[in-house]
C-alpha cells in the first residue's frame, strides 16, 4: 500500500479512538502468527508490523474487522458459537475485499491470498458442520 494513503487511513482511524500499535512485542507475536496486522478483540486496537508499509489487503481486512466489531459487538472465544461467529465474520471480510478489490488497489497476490484465505475459512466452516 502506498505510505500517504496508508497515513490518511492511520489518521481517521485515530481519529476515531482507534489507537495503533506498532513495537516490536506486537512485531513477534504478528510473525509467530504469520500476520501483518491484527485487530484487538474489542476493536480499540490494530496492531501492524514495524517497518515495510502493510498490504492493502491486510489494511482493510482490519478495517472491515473494526466495522463488524461495532455492528456485531464482540465475539467470545469461549464456546463453539464463538469459533462460529469468527468464521463468519472472517468469511464476510474476504468476500467484501474480493468485491471491492479494484477500489481498495489490491495487487494480483493480494487478491490470490485472499482467495486462499476464503478458501481455507470455508473449508473451516463446512468441517465443523456449521450449513449455510
Amino acid at each position: 500500500m502506498d505510505i500517504k494513503r496508508f497515513n490518511k487511513i492511520i489518521s481517521g482511524l485515530k481519529k476515531q479512538g482507534i489507537k495503533i500499535i506498532r513495537d516490536e512485542e506486537m512485531d513477534r507475536y504478528l510473525k509467530a502468527r504469520g500476520a501483518e496486522a491484527m485487530t484487538s478483540n474489542d476493536g480499540e486496537f490494530i496492531y501492524f508490523q514495524q517497518g515495510a508499509t502493510p498490504a492493502a489487503s491486510a489494511v482493510f481486512e482490519e478495517l472491515i474487522h473494526c466495522s463488524q466489531i461495532r455492528k456485531y459487538g464482540q465475539i467470545e472465544y469461549i464456546n463453539a458459537d464463538g469459533n462460529k461467529e469468527y468464521l463468519k465474520r472472517e468469511i464476510e471480510a474476504q468476500e467484501k475485499m474480493l468485491r471491492n478489490a479494484k477500489a481498495y488497489g489490491f495487487t494480483k497476490n493480494d487478491i490470490s491470498n485472499i482467495e486462499n484465505n476464503l478458501q481455507k475459512y470455508k473449508k473451516a466452516w463446512e468441517e465443523k458442520g456449521y450449513g449455510k
